[in-house]
Parts: structure tokens; C-alpha cells; sequence
């Protein structure tokens, strides 16, 4: 395991509790962990700490949402805009980008970005307040778009994205697989395996077997 592949092991495994997102070799790593929340626990949740999401509670109060299991944990990784250029903020491009640089990084391991969900989306505005987000965009991006399918609502199917601008928290709908400005960054799902090492070495085990054979036979004649 290399140097830095451990580093985000280690810092992504103390994100676990209460912790803050951590900027690191140009993205930005959280985790965030389900608690079963019914729909209705967030509906009162979000209108405690004033987070705006109307264009959502429609969908929350339906037999759509269903949370995972309590204690569910997820790791995430956050691409700011300024990775990308204009023309590529899109979900596309940013998914590969942040693929390209994980890779570079953890060459011993596949790499997945997944698609997230509205839990998600809900369990990151929930745990991380405006000054976080400012903090570790260093003032670079104020929305964040959770990559995901889109959700189909009474006026369309959107993605939901949150965020934080002249002191209004919010969780909002964008259109899907649409261009976004230069303060929207992007979240996906990391998923993290180990690759199969042993396989080239079984297939260069089996090469010397043959090769084996192959003498014991030419000794015979």
C-alpha cells in the first residue's frame, strides 16, 4: 500500500464520527453514515435548521423514499469546479476526472464512483453546515451536485444538489445531465477493492507447469 493510499484510508476511517470535509490531492473526501431516518424525522429536521427544500418534501412524504439500514456508511469524494473546464461541468467529466486522479493514487486498488441517492444527499446537508462547505471549497464552490438518477417530481426529473449562498442552506433541483456553472461541484460515491494479484501469478504458475510436462516428456523418449 502506498504512502498516500494509506493516508486516505487512515483520514477516511477517523471521518467516520463527527468530522469535516477533508480536501485532499485536489478532491475533497467526507463520509457520512445513514440513521434509518423516516421521511418524516427529515421533513422535521430540515425545518429545524432552516434548510430549504420544498421541491422535495413532496417526494419524501411518498412510499419513494425508503432509507437503508442504520449505521449504513459512505464514503464520498467531491470534485470542485475547477478541475474542469468550461464545456465539461457536467457529471460526465467529472466523474472521470476524479477517476483519473484516484487511480494515480491507489494503484492497488478499483476504483468505482457510484450514483448516490436522495438519503444521501439529505445525510450531507445534514451533517456538514455552510461554513464546511466554505471551508473546504476555500470559497471555490457553494453548491454541490449529488450525482445520482434523477428523481421524477410533480414539475420533472431532477438531481438534487445542496448548498449554501448569502445565508440560505438549501437542497434544490437541477436539471439532468445539464452544463452547471463554475461554483457547482460535484459528489459521487467511492467505492474501494482490492485488485486480484494472485491471477497473474496462478497463469504464470500454470505457464511453468506446462513447461514441466513438456521436459518430463522429451526425458521419456
Amino acid at each position: 500500500m502506498s504512502k498516500i493510499e494509506q493516508e486516505i484510508n487512515d483520514f477516511i476511517k477517523q471521518l467516520g464520527g463527527p468530522g469535516k470535509m477533508m480536501p485532499r490531492q485536489d478532491l475533497i473526501f467526507c463520509v457520512v453514515v445513514s440513521g434509518a431516518y423516516q421521511a418524516q424525522a427529515w421533513v422535521d429536521t430540515l425545518n429545524d435548521k432552516k434548510i430549504r427544500f420544498d421541491e422535495f418534501k413532496e417526494f419524501l412524504q411518498t412510499n419513494s423514499f425508503k432509507p437503508v439500514s442504520k449505521n449504513t456508511s459512505y464514503k464520498i469524494v467531491i470534485v470542485p469546479p475547477g478541475l474542469m473546464k468550461d464545456g465539461e461541468r457536467n457529471e460526465k467529466h467529472a466523474k472521470a476526472i476524479a477517476l483519473r486522479i484516484l487511480q494515480g493514487l491507489m494503484p492497488n486498488k478499483q476504483v468505482f464512483l457510484n450514483d448516490a441517492n436522495l438519503e444521501i444527499t439529505l445525510l450531507m446537508r445534514n451533517k456538514f453546515s455552510d461554513q464546511d462547505i466554505i471551508d473546504a471549497s476555500l470559497r471555490t464552490f457553494d453548491q454541490i451536485l449529488v450525482a445520482q438518477e434523477g428523481l421524477m417530481t410533480s414539475f420533472g426529473k431532477f438531481v438534487p444538489g445542496l448548498g449554501a449562498r448569502n445565508n440560505e442552506s438549501w437542497i434544490l433541483p437541477y436539471p439532468c445531465n445539464k452544463e452547471r456553472d463554475d461554483k457547482t461541484a460535484f459528489a459521487f460515491v467511492l467505492e474501494l477493492k482490492n485488485k486480484d494479484n494472485n491471477k497473474g501469478k496462478k497463469n504464470k504458475n500454470n505457464d511453468q507447469d506446462d513447461d514441466e510436462d513438456d521436459d518430463d516428456e522429451e526425458s521419456e523418449e
